[in-house]
Order: C-alpha cells, then structure tokens, then sequence
C-alpha cells in the first residue's frame, strides 16, 4: 500500500495527509483489507489517528476503532 499526496508541512502548519486518507479506502473499498488503523506522530505530537472499515466480519461486522488491538504477530506476516 503506497501512501501518496503525503506532503511536508510548511512552517507552523499541520501535513496534509489526504493521499493517506485515500489510500486507506481505497484498500478497504477493494477488499484489500477488511479495515485500517492509521496513526502517525511526530515527537510527542500526533498527527493523524484514524480507523477505517471493519476489525470483524464474523459472525457479525463490527467497525474498526482507533483503540482496536492487533496481534502483532499477524502483522509481520506481511512483512
């Protein structure tokens, strides 16, 4: 997943991270993934903390929360 549009802050402003936002979607919209927790930070700041699509599908569909917990080591398996 490439996170495109994700521009550079000018001086004293907040990035811009639309090309994140869509990214996101785009994979949840095509099935790529059933959902998405995006959080990015810089220092102690957070930036960006947002969730997108569904953490369960089975048997009910439940929406992704930002506080949703992974198991880490299903994420490297991608890695």
């Amino acid at each position: 997943m490439v996170f495109a549009g994700l521009l550079p802050p000018a001086m004293g402003q907040a990035p811009d991270f639309i090309g994140v936002d869509d990214a996101a979607r785009e994979a949840v919209q095509s099935g790529e993934v059933p959902g998405v927790v995006v959080l990015i930070g810089r220092g102690n700041e957070v930036l960006l903390h947002r969730s997108y699509g569904s953490r369960r599908l089975v048997p009910d569909m439940a929406p992704m929360t930002v506080d949703t917990i992974f198991d880490i080591a299903s994420l490297t398996k991608v890695v």
